[in-house]
């Protein structure tokens, strides 16, 4: 439908206007997505870094694997759907940088999560 691209390009536009990164963890497939503007805050180009937890996981911080996957766990769990938190993550350059995870869960029909779908912001 035309509106529903419009309306997408307009969020897109303004996503990256505010630099703000997507990423997206389809729990049932367990797939990844960042966005290009994700990878960019940390100082990569789309191609450079994975669709994947495994390399989202290596570029944050030791100590704060646990809390990632505490969030993540809580989220197959049915708990809180919306949740804000930061963690350290590793820039391109080595710099360890504090990033701001803002998420929300997206249940299926049966009210089980299916998805978690957020923002990240330097």
């Amino acid at each position: 439908m035309v509106e529903d691209d419009v309306l997408r390009d307009r969020m897109l536009l303004a996503l990256d206007g505010a630099n703000l990164g997507v990423f997206d963890w389809n729990s049932r497939e367990n797939t990844f997505y960042f966005s290009p503007t994700y990878k960019a805050i940390l100082g990569y180009q789309d191609h450079e870094l994975d669709n994947s937890y495994n390399s989202w996981e290596g570029l944050m911080h030791p100590e704060d694997v646990q809390t990632a996957l505490e969030v993540f766990r809580g989220q197959s769990q049915g708990e809180a759907t919306g949740f804000e938190f930061e963690l350290r993550i590793f820039h391109n350059n080595g710099e360890l940088r504090d990033i701001l995870l803002k998420r929300n869960v997206i249940c299926n029909g049966a009210g089980k999560p299916a998805r978690v779908v957020g923002i990240s912001q330097d």
